[in-house]
């Protein structure tokens, strides 16, 4: 099956896999970004402990979502380094907005 046979799925494919994408990132990401961010201010950490907290706590959800999605199968090495830019980068967000005067 192409797009040109079926080209409504141009329009909605993206939304399904955004819809996915949420099933598996938003419990990982209140189960672990939340209690990081309660952490950093509960401690009144610093810029850089901040971060360190900031990438544990993303190194975790990336394990709990590549551990979710591929549950029954053995996770690769792969996918930790294809995820890994995502979860860093989120890390960075995170601490910029938490740590930014």
């Amino acid at each position: 099956m192409t797009i040109l046979e079926k080209p409504w799925l141009l329009i909605l494919g993206p939304a399904g896999i955004a819809a996915l994408s949420m099933f598996v990132v938003l419990p990982c990401t209140l189960a672990f970004g939340l209690p990081s961010v309660m952490l950093i201010h509960h401690l009144n950490l610093g810029r850089w402990s901040a971060l360190a907290v900031c990438v544990i706590a993303a190194t975790a959800t990336q394990i709990a979502c590549v551990w979710l999605v591929f549950w029954d199968e053995y996770s690769e090495v792969s996918q930790f380094l294809f995820t890994t830019p995502f979860a860093m980068g989120a890390a960075t967000v995170l601490w910029w907005r938490i740590t930014r005067p």
